[in-house]
């Protein structure tokens, strides 16, 4: 899971994981740019679009409750090729097809 202890250590948490060849899924996609196998988790950027968008409405003085509550509907799919490789995992091409990113 996603939490500020395990954001401070995710180099750390992939090492050990991939050091003890544990296929694992990752919350968010920094994990898999580290390294990690695959991971499945909220698009930050498109969440941060519409935080800088709400944080405009609050700046220019619309009250707090005039701000529209906003939840995330993209989900991001990445996978690290390498990765797998390195553990010897084989990942179905139907996944592969599927991924918003793949790591080579």
């Amino acid at each position: 899971m996603e939490s500020a202890e395990n954001a401070a250590f995710r180099e750390v948490i992939v090492g050990l994981v991939n050091g003890a060849r544990i296929p694992a899924l990752y919350p968010l996609r920094a994990y898999v740019d580290l390294g990690g196998l695959i991971s499945f988790g909220w698009d930050l950027d498109e969440i941060y679009k519409h935080l800088a968008h709400q944080m405009d409405m609050l700046l220019r003085g619309r009250p707090v409750s005039e701000v529209p509550f906003y939840r995330s509907t993209k989900w991001e799919l990445a996978i690290n090729l390498k990765t797998a490789k390195a553990l010897g995992a084989t990942l179905p091409s139907t996944i592969l097809a599927r991924a918003d990113l793949v790591i080579e």
